[in-house]
């Protein structure tokens, strides 16, 4: 579970955002929105904690409506730009069976009840998100834009196999800040390009 913070504008870095995540992430961001929105329920009347609720991206857009309002347009511009660009024959197949075009999880996110009150307003002064674990030895940043610099250095060394993708995808859809693969990675992708999902070579 990693929402890849790699731009502040939020439609840039759904664009940057390789063919095999797009699906995954739309799911995610609704599942992180769904626990965002389960804090700010009053306690007697929320239930049981949402998967993924106290996660610390999660607790990050929870508290603050610049990082709400950035995953929700980097979920809206996963599905409704780049989700039909990306898998144009899903959409036919939608359209010749008569089913909605949109995905189903961008539907739940647009039914969601957006928080009234959050602890910041203005991406000034929101707190910088949270990096993964694994992601040590980055210098200390002050700036979002500095973080999603750290959040880029992360994707091009990532051991995480969700992340593989960054690297693999093939150089006409990965963004310009990420290096060229090297012998080893290509021998890996010609084993593993059907898995990865990664379209052509």
């Amino acid at each position: 579970m990693l929402i890849p913070f790699i731009n502040t504008d939020p439609s840039v870095a759904a664009e940057e955002v390789p063919n095999g995540y797009v699906n995954k992430l739309i799911t995610e961001s609704l599942q992180m929105m769904t626990g965002a929105v389960w804090h700010h329920q009053p306690e007697e009347t929320r239930g049981k904690l949402p998967g993924y609720g106290n996660h610390p991206f999660t607790v990050w857009i929870a508290h603050s409506k610049w990082a709400w309002d950035w995953l929700y347009c980097f979920a809206c511009a996963l599905a409704e730009r780049e989700y039909p660009k990306r898998y144009p024959e899903k959409i036919a197949r939608r359209k010749r069976k008569k089913e909605s075009l949109t995905h189903k999880s961008w539907d739940k996110i647009q039914e969601l009840e957006v928080p009234s009150e959050f602890e910041f307003a203005t991406m000034s002064e929101t707190p910088l998100c949270p990096l993964p674990k694994a992601a040590k030895g980055l210098p200390n940043v002050c700036t979002h834009t500095q973080r999603a610099g750290e959040f880029r250095e992360y994707l091009k060394t990532c051991k995480n196999k969700d992340m593989w993708q960054f690297l693999w995808e093939p150089r006409t859809r990965r963004p310009a800040w990420m290096p060229e693969r090297n012998a080893a990675q290509n021998a890996i992708v010609e084993r593993h390009h059907k898995k990865l999902k990664l379209g052509p070579k």
